[in-house]
């Protein structure tokens, strides 16, 4: 275990930490970054096989069936992960990513008690998080990509701040885009330029404060271009995919996400109210994907130029009348 980069890190974690210690009146901040629990699994063979695959309970999701699903979904299953390997090795690697999580969490486990005996709790904040979650056979997936669940979009978050109360559970959304505003508090930096940012300092000190019911979230493409926008409040969520099929989940009915409802006559009413405050969303953050959103659904009145096309933009010049007139 003493050979492996998870503990490498968090040796040399623990040495800065010590340096820092001895120079009190300095302050400083320290990021640690393990690269997993991600594939590929590479462990010694004592987290390897820490737990008996037929042990492992199988996510409910398994049961996907990709019905009414983006297409994606589904070839993604069958070119490259569940659907290319036996059950059984799913079992395994499912058991593995949780030997990974448990060598990950010794490793934070030295560096907390290296603060303890450090003497650096009681003035120094911690955050744990990670950037993404991990499908491990749930939806009939490994890995992460173009599906928008919430086995890897909500991801764990954990802020400790001396002074504030512990063992709190907040429920407002909060994405990773916060950390920045809330370090910045703290560090007493002005946050404001911290665009898309809040700071979470009031959310764990326990204060009641006003927060937006809802957390937008962006997908790139990964491997290939497949852009995806997501509008997340408590009980539902949508899921837009200009040139696929949307998604519409009832997270309450439904949490396993197996029941595209997007299409439930029943259902127009919240699918037309998510669409277009996600629209509006998109549109105050300056996120173009709302173009084309304009024209593909039902996003209400507009109160802009819808035009389409950036061509126009580079194209067409005013004329020097024009332009004294705008």
């Amino acid at each position: 275990m003493e050979a492996t980069f998870e503990h490498y890190l968090a040796t040399r974690t623990i040495e800065l930490l010590e340096r820092y210690a001895a120079d009190p009146d300095t302050p400083f901040f320290l990021e640690l970054s393990f690269f997993g629990p991600h594939l590929p699994y590479i462990v010694p063979d004592s987290y390897f096989d820490m737990v008996d695959p037929a042990l492992v309970e199988l996510p409910k999701s398994i049961a996907e069936t990709f019905e009414g699903k983006p297409p994606v979904q589904r070839n993604y299953s069958a070119h490259w992960t569940f659907d290319t390997m036996p059950i059984e090795v799913t079992r395994k690697l499912i058991a593995v990513y949780w030997g990974y999580v448990a060598l990950i969490d010794e490793q934070i486990g030295r560096v907390l008690d290296a603060l303890e005996r450090l003497g650096l709790v009681g003035d120094t904040a911690v955050f744990f998080t990670s950037d993404h979650g991990e499908f491990t056979g749930s939806h009939r997936l490994h890995d992460k990509g173009p599906a928008m669940y919430e086995d890897i979009y909500r991801t764990p978050g954990i802020v400790r701040i001396p002074g504030a109360p512990a063992g709190q559970v907040r429920t407002e959304f909060v994405s990773l885009l916060d950390c920045t505003a809330t370090i910045l508090e703290l560090a007493g930096i002005d946050a404001a330029p911290a665009v898309d940012s809040r700071s979470l300092v009031p959310l764990v000190e326990g204060r009641q404060v006003e927060w937006a019911p809802d957390i937008v979230c962006e997908f790139h493409g990964h491997h290939f271009p497949y852009p995806q926008r997501m509008l997340r409040e408590d009980r539902y969520k949508l899921v837009v995919n200009p040139d696929s099929t949307n998604e519409l989940y009832d997270l309450e009915n439904d949490p396993d996400e197996l029941l595209n409802v997007y299409l439930h006559p029943e259902m127009a009413p919240v699918r037309t109210r998510l669409m277009r405050r996600l629209y509006g969303r998109l549109r105050d953050r300056g996120d173009n994907f709302y173009h084309w959103m304009t024209t593909m659904y039902d996003v209400g009145e507009v109160d802009h130029d819808p035009t389409q096309s950036g061509l126009d933009e580079t194209t067409y010049r005013p004329t020097e009348d024009e332009a004294h007139v705008a």
